[in-house]
């Protein structure tokens, strides 16, 4: 499918976004807004490698791509018309740069039997200043209903080289829930967020929250549940600040109640600004019966 290269200019737009979250992308913390649009996985890219920060560096390749999107209206023709527009501001709402939709001219549309993936690229010039907070809107939507999908992606200016990717997809291949991301493992109203002291000065005692109603898809031996469990906190550089056991002494077993109504907070440390939290769960009896959720924060 097509790409787009861009030099970004000054511009000024309000954005309204509507729709319902799906969830956030695991560490880039792109957040999918879904109205209609379905698709298989969504990847962002540099060079072909897996984005592993939101650090967006200056003069590479940066993808954005749904593959298998379905779900389009077809035409008269048994064509679907996809559409892919994008917009990107600072962090106060100003518009950087814009597109409405790279398919504009795309009359005739597109066999949905060939629709295999849509995508498109960007590249971040030498007038966007290094360290400066940007947020990237990428929306893919149908021409012919106007349902859509919406990617945000909170990102970071750096230097070329700076950037962090990893070379594999597999172990990220799926993004459900409110704010995280889950494999082979269930999680019933599963919340894990950063909350806000009053003063927005402060510079310690801020926390990142975890909730789970219930949490389920282990195996069950002499009545109790073994698990390996940590929540891991990163900072912006993906090295651990620090881990902490989700349930102490689990190797030994727990009970089916200690898996409802779980709740856990995490103190950030003083001068914190930027990190990623993550909840990993591995049943001791099963290799397939894990849980991983992510969420990347910036404030």
């Amino acid at each position: 499918m097509k790409q787009l290269t861009l030099l970004f200019a000054a511009l000024l737009v309000h954005l309204y976004v509507g729709g319902q979250v799906k969830g956030i992308q695991p560490f880039t913390g792109a957040m999918t807004i879904e109205n209609g649009i379905r698709y298989d996985q969504l990847k962002i890219t540099i060079d072909d490698y897996l984005l592993l920060t939101p650090d967006i560096p200056q003069g590479k390749e940066l993808v954005i791509k749904i593959t298998k999107p379905w779900s389009f209206e077809k035409d008269a023709s048994g064509n679907a018309h996809p559409g892919i527009g994008f917009w990107i501001t600072d962090k106060s709402g100003k518009m950087l740069g814009k597109t409405e939709n790279i398919y504009k001219d795309d009359k005739e549309g597109f066999n949905p039997d060939y629709l295999s993936a849509l995508s498109f690229s960007i590249t971040l010039d030498d007038k966007m200043k290094i360290n400066d907070s940007i947020i990237i809107y990428a929306k893919f939507y149908d021409q012919l209903n106007n349902d859509s999908l919406l990617v945000i992606i909170p990102s970071r200016v750096v230097a070329k080289g700076d950037e962090k990717v990893i070379n594999t997809w597999s172990s990220f291949s799926s993004t459900y829930g409110a704010t995280g991301m889950f494999i082979n493992c269930s999680a019933e109203e599963f919340h894990m967020q950063k909350t806000y002291l009053e003063k927005e000065t402060a510079t310690s005692a801020d926390t990142i929250q975890l909730s789970i109603k219930s949490l389920g898809d282990f195996t069950l031996k002499d009545d109790q549940f073994f698990l390996n469990s940590r929540y891991i906190l990163y900072d912006q550089n993906f090295n651990i600040i620090e881990t902490k056991e989700l349930f102490p002494g689990a190797e030994q077993g727990i009970t089916a109640s200690q898996l409802k109504n779980i709740k856990q907070s995490f103190i950030l440390p003083t001068g914190f600004h930027r990190g990623i939290a993550r909840l990993l769960i591995q049943d001791a009896n099963s290799s397939i019966s894990k849980l991983d959720a992510v969420l990347n924060f910036v404030y």
